[in-house]
Order: C-alpha cells, then structure tokens, then sequence
C-alpha cells in the first residue's frame, strides 16, 4: 500500500475520489437519456448528397521512405480514421494512410497523410505523407507498424497539437507531436511517459480527446478548473489532466487504477468498445465527448447493429466536475449506412469519428470508412435554432395531400399586447423553393422571423408552408406568360391550393390569433398566390405583400371587398423574369377600388427584389400595424 500512495497526487486523487462515484452505470437502463428526450447533444449530422468518401486510396502516390531507405506507395492499400482542425480558413485534414508492406489491419505500415478543403468537403491531398516513423527518437515506438489514428487540436497562440497511437507492433501507445504549419513536426513522444515515474510507459493506450471550447469559429484547447483534460482509452473512458497539453497523467481511483467513466453496456450499440471520438467540447450544458461504440459479436451484442459494427454515441460530462457524467445517449447519433462504410477492411460497418470542426457556420464531422475510406457528415448549427423557433410539421389536408410547412409561436402566448391575441403572418415561397424537404421555403426571407428582435417587437404566428414541387400554389398549370393580361382569369382552385386554404384556416382558428391582423407576404409564385387568395376572400385579410408578383387586372376589378385591404408591393425595375408591369397594372387597379395600396420599386433590379424589399426602414412596421377594415 505506501507504493501505491506516490502513485496517486493530492489534488488528482480528491477530484476522482469526489466524481467516481456520480459516474454511469453500465447496466441497461440506468441513466441514459436519449437522442429524442435531449437539447445537449448534437444530432443531425447528414451525408452529403452525392458526396461518398471524401479520402480515397491512391496507388501512384510515392514516397521514400528514411527507414526502409526505398521508395513506397505510402497510401496505396487504405486511407481511413481522419483528424481535422481549421488553418488559415480552410479545413485541414490529418488521415491514417497504409501501404501494402502487410497483409490486413495491424501489418501493414501507417503514416499520415495531408488535404486541405476550402468548403469541407473536397479536398486536395498533398503528395507526401506530412507525419510518419523517422530514423529519430521515436523508432522504436513507430516502427514498423507506424502512426495511427490523428486527433488535433489548436492552442489559442496557434500551435496545433496532435496526439496520435504509437505502433511498434508490440504495444500501440498514446504519444504527442506539435506543430505551427503541417510542415515541421515536434514529436515529443508518449503521452503518459513521464506520469508516476514511468509507470504507465508500457501501457496499452489509444484514443485521446483533449477538452476544446468554440472561440471564433476555432476549436481551442481549453483549461478546466485550471487544467487542460483529455478523455482517452478504447475499453472505457479514462480522463488524464495536463499543465502544457504535452505532458499528461491519468487521473486514478482510490485503488491507484484507472477511473471508467464510461464502459460497455451489455445490448447497447457500444456493448464491445467505448474509444474516444474527436476533440471534447465545452457546451453551456457540460464537456461533451463524442465516442465511438463497438456492437459486440456475442450474445451482448445489440440486435439493432450488426455484430462488430462500429457506431458513434455521445456522452456529457459535468463541467465543473468533469468525471461526473450527466447523460449518455441509449442510440447512437451516426450508424454505418452507405456502401463505402461497410465495404473494405472492416465491412462489419464502421463510421469511426476522430474529426470534428466548425467551418462556414457549420459542423464538419470526419470518420473512417470500415478501415478504408474517409467520410464527412454536416449539422448545420442554426438547425436547431431554425427548428425551435420554426418548428416544422406537415398538414394532412381533408383531399389527401400532405403539406410540409413551419410555425412559429410567439412566447409567451399567454400576454398578447391586446387581449392575448396575436397576428398571423402567412409567408408563401416562390417557385424554385417547392418540394417536400420543409426548408427549402425558408431560403428567401423565410428566416427572417428568426431575428430575435423582431420577435420581440412584433410577436406573432408565422406560418410558411412548402407547396410541392409538381404544383403552382393558385393554378394548375404554368401561365402562359406572366404579363397581367394573359394571367388566369378564373382559375379553378388545385389541390394543393386547396391543402394551402385548409391549413391557413386551422391556424385562423386558433383561440390566440387576432383575426383582425392577418397578413400576407408572398415571393413571385408567392405573390401571385398572395393576389389571388385577396381577390377569393378579400374578408380573411388586413394587409398583402406581394413581391415580384403579378395578377389579371380584371381579377383585382371584380373582386368585392379587397378594397378592405392595405396592399404594399415591391418590384425590380429590371425584372426579366416576373415584368414589373405586373405590379404596376395591380398598383393602379387596387387604386381604382379604393384599396390603401403603395408601390416601390428598384431601379435596376432583377427578380430578386425581395432583397431590398425585407430591408425597406418600414417593411415590418407597415406590415404589423395595419387592421382589417
């Protein structure tokens, strides 16, 4: 026992004698929270459409070799498990290359190769490998089986730091290297060397997760309760802390043993392995660490994965005390789906992320593709955002057509500024937006009720449905042209205009909508819907938007009671596609009627005249302040 007592400082041992004890069982069902009953994970990560493997093997990339002293084909055989960071606003990419010096996994020798992406997905590779075993300080440990499976972080002065698995086919380890350009490398040799005099030299070790924090648009190292942490090991989680992110030690058990903050969980996805995924992240809601789960191949296994399979799950630890886990998902957020991530070394399916950066507004996560290929899969970060403030749904409409559209609610409902009554703006899409993905209609103007402020100046509903790609909102069929005098005169009402009145009309009918103050604002296809739904039930509305839109005159002429409402309507001047005398002609029939109605238009403008339309000074302040008359 007085051996052991060195093994474990003071300050190390109190924090993990204070938080063993609040870690997760591993027993099915304790403490588990999943995806769907979450707001702390991050899920959502999409494959890219028509993008497959965005690292791919290739045999005529050439290299010589300071060990073997010959040239190799140094990525000839697989290129998989990838690190990412952002460098000079482009995303970097670290990822495992084998030659064809072996026969399968753990024979062969790595290296790391380097490719850099301006948008994140396709990249272009540098010819030679930027990290490999050298005649250095580090032979023994690299050589032959090479350096594996990169994770990076950046530090905030600039200096990236990599840790990565040391494999002298003996005993794969964790060790450290630095760098300033990708070009010059520090290796500075195993992680856990120096920790309790050497004892931990020998030991079996991978998959490190250093703590990072967002910090404009970079993922920075970043201390907690004066320390930087990293998560690390394959079979359970580990944490070690470290004062210079080079230097790190284990944080031990009050027997002197590794904590297990996370294990396998008997018929789970990860009821084989728990390794670390890409670099933790410091949330609002604690340290989240995403991690790699291995289906096991007995009867542990779960029966939703293939056996061996490897998925992606996510933990979250408290930040204030960081071996105490809060959450862990039940499924995992990313699964082997597409042909490249069950075809090649490992075609159990394997999706195995070390990647992860923010780039353009978005999240880029990186993974290995069954041991042969690198994938991406994006979140977009406003996603949540945009779906919590405009929550999708979709309307079954009483003739069968299923339309997608978005609500937003004013909070809190219960104080309307008159009488808990609130107005109802409908915001309808134009042509190019149509389909069935709910997001399309929210590319022109519609996340303009995201902005917080104009929320809380003006609370309202908003609804902004998706009209589907085969249908033209108000008419059954293309116009002749878009001229006012060949636009339909008496269209009949299509399906989907039909869905359209029944879904406007269950959201008039909801108790907390002012039926006095129902606007609406359409885009070109939009306006002309907004034209024609005035002109059928000139009651329903105070107020009408139409931007780049047109209408038949006559149809403004013999409509009773669209005189009761305030027209405001945009046009560019320029407009080759919807002619502005479409507005112009609107503009003086409305006149001739006795509506309330004023045109602006844009000297040299195009279609796009939504544009400067949302930024008139008055757009929303005209808009919420008219009453149905």
């Amino acid at each position: 026992m007085k051996k052991e007592k060195k093994f474990f400082p003071c300050p190390y041992f109190l924090l993990a004698v204070l938080c063993f004890s609040c870690s997760l069982s591993d027993k099915k069902g304790e403490s588990v929270v999943s995806a769907e009953a979450n707001d702390w994970a991050m899920t959502g990560f999409q494959r890219v459409e028509g993008v497959g493997a965005v690292i791919s093997p290739d045999a005529e990339q050439k290299f010589f070799c300071p060990v073997r002293k010959a040239v190799v084909r140094w990525e000839s055989d697989d290129t998989f498990n990838p690190a990412a960071v952002t460098y000079n606003g482009r995303v970097a990419l670290l990822y495992r290359a084998e030659d064809h010096s072996g026969g399968g996994i753990g024979t062969r020798t790595s290296r790391l190769g380097l490719a850099f992406s301006d948008d994140g997905i396709h990249f272009d590779k540098q010819s030679e490998p930027c990290f490999y075993p050298d005649m250095d300080s580090q032979y023994d440990a690299e050589w032959p089986g090479g350096c594996e499976d990169p994770r990076v972080v950046q530090t905030e002065d600039g200096l990236y730091v990599m840790t990565y698995t040391q494999w002298n086919r003996r005993v794969p380890r964790l060790a450290v290297a630095t760098t300033r350009d990708f070009k010059t490398w520090e290796k500075h040799g195993l992680a856990f060397g120096k920790a309790y005099d050497g004892r931990f030299s020998e030991l079996f070790s991978k998959s490190a997760s250093i703590v990072t924090r967002l910090d404009a648009g970079r993922l920075v190292a970043t201390k907690v309760n004066g320390k930087y942490l990293m998560y690390w090991g394959e079979q359970f989680v580990n944490l070690a802390v470290s004062d210079n992110l080079v230097d790190w030690e284990p944080l031990l058990d009050e027997k002197g043993e590794f904590l297990k903050l996370i294990v396998p969980r008997e018929g789970y996805f990860d009821s084989s392995l728990t390794e670390c995924g890409p670099p933790a992240l410091l949330t609002d809601k604690g340290i989240l660490l995403m991690y790699n789960g291995r289906n096991a191949t007995d009867n542990k296994r779960c029966e939703k994965y293939t056996p061996g399979a490897y998925c992606a799950g996510q933990v979250l630890f408290s930040a204030t005390e960081p071996t105490k886990v809060l959450a862990r998902l039940d499924e995992p957020f990313f699964i082997p789906e597409a042909d490249f991530e069950k075809s090649g070394q490992y075609p159990m399916g394997t999706v195995f992320i070390e990647g992860l950066v923010y780039h353009r507004e978005k999240w880029f996560l990186y993974y290995g593709c069954a041991d042969s290929r690198v994938g991406v899969a994006v979140l977009d970060a406003r996603k949540k955002t945009i779906d919590k403030v405009l929550v999708p749904s979709t309307f079954n409409a009483s003739n069968g057509i299923a339309l997608p559209y978005r609500l937003a609610t004013p909070e809190p409902l219960a104080f309307g500024k008159e009488k808990g009554k609130y107005p109802l703006v409908i915001f309808l899409h134009g042509a190019g937006e149509r389909g069935t993905d709910n997001s399309s209609q929210l590319v022109h103007g519609g996340q303009m009720w995201l902005n917080p402020q104009l929320r809380e100046e003006y609370p309202s509903f908003v609804l902004i449905p998706q009209c589907p790609w085969e249908a033209f909102w108000a008419y059954e069929k293309w116009p002749v042209s878009f001229l006012p005098e060949n636009m339909p005169y008496a269209p009949d009402m299509p399906p989907a205009y039909q869905a359209l009145k029944e879904l406007i009309d269950s959201c008039i009918a909801m108790p907390q909508v002012d039926v006095l103050r129902i606007y609406l604002v359409g885009l070109s296809m939009g306006a002309m819907c907004t034209y024609d739904l005035c002109c059928r039930f000139p009651n329903l509305f105070a107020a009408a938007v139409p931007v780049c839109g047109t209408v038949n005159p006559a149809r403004i002429a013999q409509s009773e009671g669209i005189e009761k409402i305030a027209f405001s309507l945009y046009h560019g001047d320029a407009d080759e596609t919807v002619p502005v005398e479409g507005s112009r002609r609107a503009f003086r029939a409305l006149q001739d009627k006795g509506a309330s109605v004023r045109l602006r238009e844009f000297p040299g403008c195009g279609h796009g005249s939504w544009n400067p339309a949302f930024t008139e000074p008055d757009f929303f302040s005209w808009l919420y302040q008219q009453r149905r008359r």
